[in-house]
């Protein structure tokens, strides 16, 4: 029988983070040219199939290589892992932590948004975009920007701006393409990445670029079915918000200027139709690169501790 040992355990550990850290810097190499060669609709899936694999598969594949059986793991077995908890907790829960209370007490101070053409608005696009159970929408004076939370009971809380109708429609249409695609679990599950492995920094660069990804994703879905003359406007619109964020909440909810500026060279650009088999391919690709540098890593990785 077969005894898990610390050879087993610290093979596990290297493993899993240095395929991580490995797939991350891989990806931060190629994301333009993934971003040229596919939309950034397709680019977001690829990318979150890629974090849950990631998640899920890839500690699972480092462990089954283990069971070398040598000896019993020491005390300092349990110094590594106490300063990698330290660190994930760190990094998981004390700095989240505070931006997230932040949070409550600004959503404590809003209301149930009481405009009817915004909740006539926001029924519609719901019914539209096929989004499942109710989004309720809350507004309030202190929200600099337009925000969505919430995993189960999804929530959108929008901004006291004085908007048209149409701008009204195309802020609601990017909320409510979060909630329909659960995009509040995908940034948990980025959260999570980031702090089980806060000590490999491309981890949490890709981790920003991942958001980033989304985010313009959701700008491309906003914009597909909307006259070309509709990207004047809504650029316009994504720079007036940006504009409220100054507050320490703005800063979190917006992000930093250069994504901002990104997402909008982004809608400016024009783009070639992506070719569906390449597209589709370097997809697949994206999405089983961390299992597949695990099973690699751990090959290696097993052959040098024996």
């Amino acid at each position: 029988m077969m005894t898990w040992t610390m050879a087993d355990t610290l093979a596990l550990l290297l493993t899993v983070a240095a395929s991580q850290e490995l797939a991350c810097l891989a990806l931060g190499y190629l994301g333009p040219v993934l971003e040229r060669c596919m939309s950034m609709e397709r680019l977001d899936g690829a990318l979150r199939a890629g974090v849950f694999s990631g998640l899920i598969l890839a500690p699972a594949l480092g462990r089954s290589t283990g069971g070398c059986g040598h000896a019993a793991a020491p005390g300092v077995l349990w110094m590594i892992l106490a300063v990698w908890l330290a660190g994930s907790l760190y990094q998981g829960v004390f700095r989240h932590l505070g931006k997230v209370r932040l949070l409550r007490q600004v959503e404590r101070m809003s209301g149930q948004c009481g405009d009817g053409e915004i909740a006539d608005l926001k029924e519609g696009m719901a019914a539209w975009l096929d989004v499942k159970g109710g989004v309720a929408v809350y507004s309030g004076g202190l929200i600099p920007t337009p925000y969505t939370r919430g995993v189960l009971r999804k929530r959108i809380y929008l901004s006291d701006e004085v908007c048209t109708r149409d701008e009204w429609k195309l802020l609601l249409t990017h909320e409510l393409i979060h909630c329909r695609r659960n995009d509040c679990l995908y940034r948990g599950a980025l959260l999570l990445l980031r702090a089980a492995f806060w000590f490999c920094p491309h981890v949490g660069r890709f981790a920003d670029y991942a958001v980033e990804v989304n985010e313009m994703s959701c700008d491309e879905r906003v914009l597909r079915e909307r006259p070309r003359g509709s990207r004047g406007s809504y650029c316009r619109l994504l720079v007036r918000m940006r504009q409220n964020t100054g507050t320490l909440l703005g800063a979190y909810l917006g992000g930093d200027g250069d994504s901002l500026e990104r997402r909008l060279r982004r809608l400016i650009q024009v783009h070639r139709e992506e070719r569906t088999v390449l597209a589709a391919m370097l997809a697949a690709g994206t999405a089983l690169l961390v299992p597949a540098v695990t099973v690699v890593m751990s090959a290696l990785i097993n052959q040098c501790l024996l």
